[in-house]
């Protein structure tokens, strides 16, 4: 014997489905049949499985609720075939790469300011520490966002020349207001600084100041 259709709604979308994995799915709904976790009370879809638990009411009068369905079903109960399954796991997949991109992109232009800054600071024999301080100074610059891409020369796979940074005999010069003018002297193994009244310690209080105010 035949059994009643009790939720025709189903069959309507049923017919909207394209993948034979969700057309079966409604068939069986629109005869009070559901899948693992559904069940249907009066005029509510809901769902028990643990984490996933709603209970969506199905207003007949509501122009979307054959896509409000089919989201509840999809998305929040996750209820996917094999092909959405492949999907989603190539989805998260692609975004897990793109992540990996950025962290090494992050790496080279880290790589390449270090290089940049050890390369000429050789050449004109300065000492080690300095060059530290310097290269800390720039990432600072990128951390706060008064430093980008647009202030370095960059040809092939190696920094020219960052706008503000002069190398010279035993000296690094920092003008750029990037971050404070600083000039590095050295003299033999010693070296003398001498720095404008803006500091690096109230660039980054303003900076967590500003952060602040989003939270």
């Amino acid at each position: 014997m035949k059994k009643d259709i009790s939720h025709p709604i189903f069959l309507k979308i049923a017919m909207q489905m394209d993948d034979t994995f969700w057309k079966y799915i409604y068939e069986d709904m629109a005869y009070g049949k559901c899948p693992f976790g559904i069940f249907l009370e009066q005029n509510y879809l809901c769902c028990f499985i643990k984490g996933k638990e709603f209970s969506f009411k199905m207003d007949v009068d509501s122009p979307s609720l054959t896509e409000d369905i089919h989201y509840m079903m999809k998305e929040k109960a996750e209820i996917l075939s094999e092909k959405e399954k492949i999907q989603k796991k190539e989805k998260f997949l692609n975004e897990q790469r793109k992540g990996q991109k950025g962290i090494h992109k992050k790496y080279s232009r880290d790589s390449l300011l270090q290089d940049y800054v050890l390369h000429h600071a050789k050449e004109n024999e300065i000492g080690i520490d300095i060059c530290r301080r310097v290269i800390s100074f720039i990432f600072v610059g990128f951390l706060l966002k008064l430093l980008d891409i647009s202030h370095i020369t960059i040809e092939g796979n190696n920094i020219c020349s960052i706008q503000g940074i002069k190398f010279e005999k035993k000296k690094i010069l920092v003008t750029n207001n990037f971050l404070y003018d600083k000039n590095f002297k050295v003299s033999n193994s010693m070296f003398m600084e001498e720095e404008n009244k803006k500091g690096l310690m109230n660039l980054w209080q303003g900076f967590l100041s500003d952060s602040t105010k989003f939270y």
